[in-house]
């Protein structure tokens, strides 16, 4: 790859005309400025050069762009042609860096914004290998199959993406339904909302940042849906495992330490249902039963348990779409819009 010429960030400023008061205005010269590049591409006010016949090799749009002659009389830089674009030029930066350096590629966790950008320039600019590259990244994070939602939910923290910031926090998972929401990604919704039902305040009223100060949260729209599927969830939760609890405490068939499993009984519908009622029909077993201290329960207790609770998870993630008004699992489509 031709080596990059480095240039001194925000102090490397050259006109681009007068402003309606007479001001010039200053443009900034990106650190993506390649010697032998043919095309310099304008974002905002930041300027890249680049090559033509890599963005013809990936996109189909620009290879539409390029097919037209250069109009005679316009403006060039160092001989190349200006190509001027609407989007920000961080979605720029970060499509070019993801093109040129393919750092797409590797499976350390990269930054939501450079997957905002490889999928949203990526659906725009019709270039589908990088669009699915950071789709692929969210399905990781927020599965569709239930199979693959008990490997990620092992993992203590985000593990495909971060924000720079503490490992797995809200900024991913509100970002993530906000990107899902400006590129049409259904599939990554349902688990997606399902983390946002965790904690109501956060969900209402933004998350408390390091400084004290809360972050910015999530729509309207977005929260009514949140705060109704959560009070679904809790129905089904409750109905789903409702009979085992009942059961536990002696009145099982089969249970061999009837007082100690009903004590047990008896905090676990406290601990599930009281003083209020906690979202965790989708957790694994062994965290469900750690959380909710269940080692003392006997053996066919435990057993029992195990398998309402497997029956119970298994309904409610089938129906998990339609708590936040989406279709079933099978009838979600991405990128239709």
């Amino acid at each position: 790859m031709p080596k990059r010429r480095r240039v001194d960030g925000a102090d490397s400023l050259h006109s681009d005309g007068p402003t309606a008061d007479g001001d010039q205005i200053a443009v900034t010269r990106s650190d993506i400025w390649f010697d032998d590049g043919s095309l310099v591409i304008q974002a905002e006010n930041t300027q890249f050069k680049v090559h033509k016949g890599v963005l013809t090799r990936h996109s189909s749009v620009f290879a539409d762009v390029f097919a037209m002659p250069h109009p005679e009389g316009e403006p060039t830089i160092e001989g190349c042609p200006v190509l001027q674009l609407q989007d920000s030029a961080e979605d720029i930066n970060n499509f070019l860096l993801a093109l040129y350096d393919r750092c797409s590629h590797t499976k350390d966790a990269i930054p939501l914004a450079v997957i905002a950008a490889m999928i949203r320039m990526g659906k725009k600019y019709d270039v589908p290998t990088l669009r699915d590259e950071g789709f692929a990244r969210l399905n990781w994070e927020f599965p569709n199959t239930l199979e693959s939602w008990d490997i990620q939910e092992a993992d203590e923290s985000y593990t495909r993406i971060t924000d720079n910031s503490s490992p797995r926090n809200h900024r991913v998972l509100f970002g993530t339904v906000e990107l899902a929401h400006q590129c049409d990604i259904k599939t990554v919704l349902p688990t997606a909302y399902y983390n946002c039902c965790h904690d109501l305040d956060g969900l209402l009223y933004g998350y408390e940042l390091d400084d004290g100060t809360r972050s910015k949260p999530l729509s309207h729209d977005i929260q009514r849906l949140c705060v109704m599927g959560r009070e679904k969830l809790l129905d089904a939760q409750g109905e789903a495992y409702a009979e085992w609890v009942d059961c536990v405490g002696g009145t099982m068939a089969g249970c061999v330490t009837p007082q100690s499993c009903k004590a047990i009984g008896a905090n676990l519908q406290y601990d599930l249902w009281r003083p209020k009622p906690i979202v965790r029909a989708l957790d694994r077993w062994s965290e469900f039963s750690a959380d909710l201290e269940l080692s003392g329960l006997c053996g066919p207790c435990t057993e029992y348990g195990k398998q309402w609770y497997k029956v119970g998870k298994e309904g409610i993630w089938r129906a998990l779409p339609s708590f936040f008004g989406l279709p079933p699992w099978d009838e979600l489509k991405n990128f239709e819009s």
